[in-house]
Order: structure tokens, then C-alpha cells, then sequence
């Protein structure tokens, strides 16, 4: 008869497995945040004592939980800060930034040149109501540099653009008043600058080198 303690450990890899498929499946929980379980073994962590079992959470600064297990036992294991941007243990409170929208943490190091702080899936979020096209014709308008490039260096027509150009408007992200498809004059709005900057952090725009 196997021991409580190998039928802990086969518990925890139950519940990783469990956990890999979720995350697989992009299953998250409303908040964003990342929960696994793990036997505590791993001594490049530095981190827990060997043997320890430990769960990861984005949106806890650590401390221990109760853990449910099938056969109605309770297992008392640590909790663990995790960098939602850089997907690892944060071993220092010192090192942790807290997201402006959901709440969750990220290390400096892997923390965006934005303020106030955002993780990337609360950015990438925030980008969702704007296509491919639409970046461009924002990034075109910023950048000046007109409608030849969306024709010719993008390859988008005309209908393209104009459907593109019109949903930045309504989104706030292009003047009305001085909208016209040869952004000619053409500012973008302070609002579009900002989702233009945020777009930049996590996604590669053209290069300018040769324009």
C-alpha cells in the first residue's frame, strides 16, 4: 500500500496534467492569473525547501493554502508570486510590479515601458477590437507616410483601407475633422498614439529604414 505521502505527490502530478491541459486549451481563470501545483523539488528555484509542494499564483504575494484532494483530505501547500509576463517564480517581493487592469504580477524585468503598468495579456486585451489593417493605418498616419504605402508596400486596396480607417474613427483613434484616406495633414489622436505605443511593445511594425 503506497504511502500518504506518494499519494500527495501523485495527486500534484494529476493536478499539473490537469493544469497543462487547461492552459493548453487557453482555459484561464476570469482574473488571468496562473495556478499549478508542483512537488517542490526543484533546487534551481532556491526558493522552498526540497520535498515542499507549492502552488503558483499571479495575483498573490505568497503565504500557504489549503489544496482539496478527491478523497476529501486537505493538503496544506505554499504559494508562490508568478510573473504573468515571463512565466516564472518571482523570489523577491521587491522585484514585483502589479498590473493596472487585473491586478496580476509581473517582475521588472519583464515589465513593459508603460504607465501605468499593464501585463502583456491585459495589453493584448486591449488591442483585441483592432485588426491587422487598422494597426497599419494608424502606424501609416503616425508615421506620414501616405497612402502609397498601404497600396503598395502593405498591398491593401482602397475598400481596405477605407473600412480600417473609418472603424479608427469610431474608435477614437482618428480625427473626423481632418480624416481624409491620403492623411494628408493627418494626426492621429492622443488615444491612438497610446494604443499605436502599446501595439509596439508586442508586435514587430515595418521597418522605417527604407522608407
Amino acid at each position: 500500500m503506497a504511502s500518504e505521502s506518494d499519494k500527495l505527490y501523485e495527486e500534484i502530478e494529476r493536478l499539473n496534467k490537469r493544469i497543462s491541459e487547461l492552459e493548453s486549451e487557453s482555459s484561464r481563470s476570469d482574473n488571468g492569473g496562473v495556478n499549478a501545483a508542483y512537488t517542490g523539488n526543484d533546487k534551481d528555484l532556491g526558493v522552498i525547501p526540497e520535498q515542499e509542494s507549492f502552488v503558483v499564483d499571479s495575483h498573490s504575494l505568497g503565504g500557504y493554502r489549503n489544496l482539496s484532494l478527491p478523497n476529501g483530505g486537505v493538503m496544506k501547500v505554499k504559494v508562490l508570486p508568478f510573473c504573468k509576463n515571463g512565466n516564472h517564480i518571482i523570489k523577491s517581493i521587491d522585484e514585483i510590479v502589479v498590473c493596472s487592469r487585473c491586478g496580476g504580477m509581473i517582475c521588472k524585468e519583464h515589465t513593459f515601458d508603460i504607465s501605468p503598468p499593464m501585463c502583456r495579456e491585459c495589453i493584448e486585451k486591449e488591442l483585441s477590437a483592432l485588426t491587422y489593417k487598422e494597426l497599419m493605418v494608424l502606424f501609416v498616419a503616425e508615421n506620414k507616410l501616405g497612402m502609397r504605402y498601404l497600396t503598395n508596400d502593405l498591398k491593401l486596396n482602397w475598400r481596405e483601407v477605407e473600412e480600417a480607417a473609418a472603424n479608427c474613427v469610431s474608435l477614437g483613434y482618428l480625427r473626423q475633422s481632418v480624416f481624409n484616406f491620403l492623411f494628408s495633414g493627418f494626426q492621429t489622436t492622443f488615444e491612438g498614439k497610446q494604443i499605436l505605443y502599446m501595439a509596439s511593445l508586442i508586435y514587430d511594425f515595418p521597418s522605417l529604414e527604407q522608407g
